[in-house]
């Protein structure tokens, strides 16, 4: 979009065709009530230009990996593209693993077809491996399968494209950050990360769902960006190449965008999404088994108390809720007064507060530039945060302070550097922003004494991104003295971790219930041979080797409308990932420390091997998720089934995805399926065809699930000519 807010897609007619039969193919939106919106505030009239958005705004998606992260890589895309189309964004395409080149994002002078693809929508997601060299894609047929800088340089926005966003580890990191942002030509923004990333799913646990949540509710992109990264990533850095400092101030929702810029200039905007990691804990004294905290009870009485309580505190006269609401499953409430945002999760009470007005802003930049006060010292900040929260009761009880880390801004000259070299241009001039002052959970446990010994008081750290109370502080200085939500110092607030029940009384030592842990050795194992159902998060980066350099144990907590019935003990490890011989990051994975916390198996283990045609009937058959991981061929150590372990306690669901269209295609561990002829838009051909099964654990209180796929070569019909006798 240029300035006027007039459409200028620069693609030729067969590209324009090409378009129209991808947006015909894409699977059909599903029922969703929309987020609530944003109200037009008090944006500075002249750094937009407001035009009402027609048609609507475009997004792409793109999943390239194919590997054991091909489920999160899918429900990071696909979340995106499901969240924006709520609230009227067209979806474009939506292509996973061997539908997503790097061609739809390389230049056209190196063979490239950005002008047809990224330069076609406003918005253009990716989510698979990644680092400072580039990003990777799975399918090697149509491209040499890494998007590096040079690939892109002075090519993206040059069409429609405004914004372009990047789920993948490391690509913004300091190293080639200079290089990255000369592919902005026109292009306001690049989002991505400085330090490894997380893709997780479902798709309501994973960063692309909530980016497009949040820009639906009227924030700008990197509000958006940072705000998502808050409620799913932990203990990460994100980062936003900005092309001109009045796109911070992007906001899709009401149209207001900035100028397209062309010159060689850039800036860079830096937010930590952290968390503190867990500590040690000597497992001797836990005797094989941690005690059960389970969560209060959150009804909606205590929701609509709370939710009302929290718009008193923040100044944004909040909405009165009822069960209704709840049945459509609106679990996120929100409301939007001057500017000001509240939202909490029904089902929980997590909860955050955003000065959508300045925190990440053009205005809060400008200021931070011309600030003539002293700023405000990390210490100043934290006494602030601490009078807060306590001063409005939100403070938990087993919070404990971590840290104070800062959110910062810098730019400069990006042209006289050396393409593929760091230089100064985006790493000089840095200001802080704003302060971010971080709480860490903990709670404590007195392991019963061994024969002869005194009890040993253990505390564990709760991890997750669920356990996070961070609140936002103004540097200046100026605004110290009042509290008021219109002038006040606090610009925004995440918290409001979900509150846990005593332990109850059980079997275990001090008549507390007690979870039995699986070994050290036993998890080990689950890393290495099973890393798809049993690892929480893994960091989509390209590696070759990982190495366990330590362990502990900890309780993870989801996040925000994430279903979760009780903290989920979890062995934390510290992984150093390799890729040929060179280090490429050290990093925390979590592993639940019992099985039955554990996503479901799930594998085909009966498919067609030989090309299929349209029309044949092929049958499927999944794996009995019920059978032990050892029976199934893995490790001796593993002699146990992932999750409830019944075979009554599991459900086959079967879907097939091609050609950017999924659907369902049966019920059960067996299913016959009459081969569909999807056509690739890409192509005319008939494409491959995806075939998933969805395992879910159905007696888990909180519906845990796995997926496995296979692929079928699929020939068109054969259609024999009609031959005529002639006379």
């Amino acid at each position: 979009m240029n300035s006027k807010g007039s459409r200028k897609i620069r693609i030729p007619l067969a590209a324009a065709m090409l378009v129209l039969v991808s947006i015909m193919a894409v699977s059909p939106v599903l029922a969703q009530e929309p987020v609530s919106g944003w109200s037009a505030g008090d944006d500075e009239g002249p750094l937009f230009t407001a035009a009402p958005q027609e048609p609507a705004w475009e997004v792409g998606c793109h999943s390239g990996v194919g590997d054991s992260l091909e489920a999160h890589g899918w429900h990071e895309a696909w979340g995106t593209c499901y969240a924006l189309r709520s609230c009227g964004w067209t979806q474009r395409y939506l292509y996973n693993k061997s539908y997503a080149w790097e061609e739809d994002f390389k230049r056209a002078a190196l063979g490239g077809k950005e002008h047809l693809y990224l330069d076609t929508v406003d918005l253009q997601f990716y989510v698979g491996h990644g680092g400072p060299g580039g990003f990777t894609f799975w399918n090697s047929c149509c491209d040499d399968c890494c998007l590096t800088p040079n690939d892109c340089y002075r090519s993206w926005g040059n069409g429609d494209n405004e914004w372009v966003a990047l789920t993948s580890c490391s690509v913004l990191a300091d190293s080639n950050v200079v290089a990255w942002s000369r592919c902005m030509y026109g292009t306001h923004l690049i989002l991505g990360f400085k330090t490894t990333a997380y893709a997780r799913y479902p798709y309501y646990n994973t960063q692309g769902y909530w980016f497009g949540r949040y820009l639906c509710a009227g924030y700008t992109v990197p509000q958006a960006w940072y705000r998502a990264a808050d409620r799913v990533q932990k203990g990460r850095v994100v980062r936003t190449l900005i092309n001109e400092l009045a796109c911070l101030n992007d906001r899709p929702a009401t149209g207001w965008v900035c100028a397209d810029s062309y010159d060689w200039d850039a800036w860079m905007q830096t937010h930590t999404a952290g968390s503190e990691p867990a500590g040690p804990v000597d497992l001797a004294v836990l005797n094989g088994a941690m005690p059960r905290y389970k969560f209060r009870p959150f009804t909606l009485a205590d929701a609509e108390a709370k939710y009302e309580m929290l718009g008193g505190v923040f100044e944004v006269p909040t909405t009165l809720r009822n069960a209704t609401l709840l049945q459509d499953g609106d679990a996120m409430w929100n409301d939007v007064s001057g500017g000001r945002e509240v939202e909490m999760d029904s089902g929980s009470g997590l909860y955050a507060y955003t000065d959508l007005n300045t925190l990440w802003t053009t205005t809060d930049t400008q200021r931070i530039y011309a600030m003539d006060t002293p700023m405000l010292a990390p210490d100043q900040a934290r006494e602030i945060a601490d009078q807060f929260l306590q001063d409005n009761d939100l403070m938990p009880e087993d919070a404990l302070y971590y840290e104070t880390a800062e959110d910062t801004i810098s730019g400069g000259d990006i042209a006289t550097d050396t393409l593929g070299v760091m230089g100064p241009g985006l790493l000089q001039n840095e200001q802080t922003e704003v302060y971010q002052v971080i709480y860490s959970r903990k709670l404590s446990y007195e392991a019963p004494a061994a024969a002869g010994g005194a009890p040993t008081m253990v505390t564990f750290d709760v991890v997750g991104p669920g356990a996070k109370q961070k609140v936002y502080v103004s540097t200046d200085a100026a605004r110290r003295g009042t509290l008021a939500a219109n002038a006040s110092p606090i610009l925004g607030v995440l918290g409001g971790w979900r509150a846990v029940q005593e332990p109850v009384p059980g079997s275990g030592p001090e008549g507390v219930e007690m979870v039995d842990i699986l070994t050290p050795e036993q998890i080990y194992k689950l890393f290495e041979e099973v890393p798809d159902f049993a690892v929480l998060d893994m960091p989509p980066i390209d590696f070759d080797h990982a190495e366990i350099i330590s362990h502990t144990v900890a309780y993870w907590e989801e996040g925000a409308t994430a279903p979760q019935s009780e903290l989920t003990p979890v062995y934390a490890l510290s992984v150093r990932f390799s890729n040929q011989g060179e280090v490429v990051a050290e990093d925390p994975v979590h592993i639940p420390a019992n099985e039955t916390y554990m996503n479901p198996y799930a594998g085909i283990e009966s498919a067609p091997s030989q090309p299929v045609r349209v029309g044949d009937q092929v049958s499927l058959t999944a794996t009995e998720a019920s059978r032990t991981l050892t029976d199934l061929g893995f490790d001796a150590l593993l002699n146990f089934a992932l999750g409830s372990g019944q075979p009554e306690d599991y459900t086959y669901t079967w879907l097939v995805q091609a050609a950017g269209e999924t659907r369902e295609i049966g019920t059960g561990r067996s299913i016959d399926y009459t081969v569909a002829g999807f056509v690739d838009v890409r192509t005319g051909e008939v494409p491959q065809q995806a075939v998933t099964v969805q395992v879910t654990d159905i007696t888990n209180p909180d519906q845990t699930s796995s997926t496995a796929s296979v692929t079928l070569n699929v020939y068109p019909r054969v259609l024999l000519p009609l031959v005529m006798k002639q006379y």
